[in-house]
């Protein structure tokens, strides 16, 4: 791994955060919230003895500050001598904080990324979750520019993944390809059968919307539906809308952070010019086991469990695919089929298509 120097957490990564994963009730001055420019201002503006909030269709469970109990546990777990309990209520403004730090530093590695669009956009994709960061990685390293660069070959795939985008002469590249990345993600394990479908429209406003070829946006006004994009539409269309709401200077939007990317690298991104072998439509999956906020949960084909890298089996969300091939590798293994014996989908998902079912289980 070269040399790099370490990025700070700017303070648009708070408000972009808090904006989109708070309740309602977390906030003592919602007013405020319309308001954000970036400056980390919206920490002022959280009501932080607020409770937890529970989505009967968000299988991440109970959310505070967009952070999950399972997330607040492991981390209390792994850190015992800060003082903090179990309770998700417990975690406060200072709780929040730590957390952030956490994935930020030591979790997701986007101190090490090649500039603030790719350490945004992979703290983003660990906050959420995201199954296929090995995948990217290695297309993130087939797709860089400077072939002597001494990739890393070993430690978390986050850190393979950060480091990759030092190996782009434009890290904007290896930006574009992060963000496609996560938002087909997003797309495919918010399909039809999938219980997640209720969240589609929300996914794609905080991905696509916000980590664009310009900067991080926030939309304050912008209504998707008004402008044509439905359920059914494809991440290329949410795409063309946002770019050409963009270029046509229309008011809805807040550019919370400006990446400073040059005509050339706009013009590539917009126009995908360079190779980019991430397979979108086959490849969406599970979250890692752990995440700030909650894009994972059981409800269909799309969804396959592969949490070999999660840190700890006891906080794995119930969310599986009854591939073969994909079962075989999460029992392999640290995680055993008590671990996910409680998701329906392994034990009903159709023979033909080469998957186990119950009695073959």
């Amino acid at each position: 791994m070269a040399e790099v120097k370490k990025l700070a957490i700017p303070p648009a990564l708070y408000d972009y955060v808090l904006y989109y994963e708070c309740a309602s009730k977390d906030w003592a001055n919602y007013s405020q919230k319309k308001k954000i420019c970036g400056d980390g201002s919206l920490l002022d503006a959280i009501n932080w003895n607020s409770t937890y909030s529970f989505h009967p269709a968000d299988s991440g469970g109970k959310t505070l500050f967009g952070i999950t109990e399972a997330t607040w546990q492991n981390f209390v777990k792994r850190f015992p001598n800060r003082g903090y309990n179990s309770d998700l209520n417990s975690m406060g403004k200072q709780g929040f904080f730590d957390v952030v730090k956490w994935f930020w530093d030591s979790y997701s590695y986007a101190e090490l990324c090649a500039n603030y669009a790719c350490a945004m956009a992979l703290f983003q994709m660990s906050w959420g979750g995201f199954k296929n960061i090995k995948q990217l990685a290695e297309t993130l390293k087939q797709n860089a520019d400077k072939k002597d660069y001494p990739f890393i070959d070993k430690g978390s795939n986050y850190k393979k993944v950060a480091d990759a985008t030092n190996a782009y002469s434009d890290p904007m590249i290896a930006y574009d390809i992060i963000r496609r990345a996560k938002s087909s993600y997003m797309y495919n394990i918010s399909g039809p059968t999938n219980k997640n479908k209720v969240f589609r429209i929300g996914w794609m406003t905080r991905n696509v919307v916000c980590f664009t070829p310009y900067g991080l946006y926030i939309n304050v006004g912008w209504m998707p539906k008004s402008e044509g994009m439905r359920y059914e539409s494809t991440v290329e269309e949410w795409e063309a809308a946002v770019i050409k709401w963009i270029q046509g200077n229309k008011n809805g939007y807040v550019k919370i952070m400006d990446w400073g990317a040059s005509p050339e690298s706009i013009s590539k991104m917009t126009n995908s010019t360079y190779d980019l072998s991430f397979g979108a439509g086959t490849n969406a999956g599970s979250s890692n086991g752990i995440s700030g906020g909650s894009y994972s949960g059981c409800g269909g084909v799309y969804q396959l469990g592969n949490y070999t890298n999660a840190p700890d089996a006891q906080i794995v969300h119930q969310q599986v695919q009854g591939k073969e091939d994909v079962l075989n590798t999460l029992i392999g293994g640290s995680y055993t089929p008590n671990d996910i014996k409680k998701c329906p989908e392994l034990l009903t998902t159709d023979k033909k298509k080469g998957v186990k079912t119950k009695s073959e289980s």
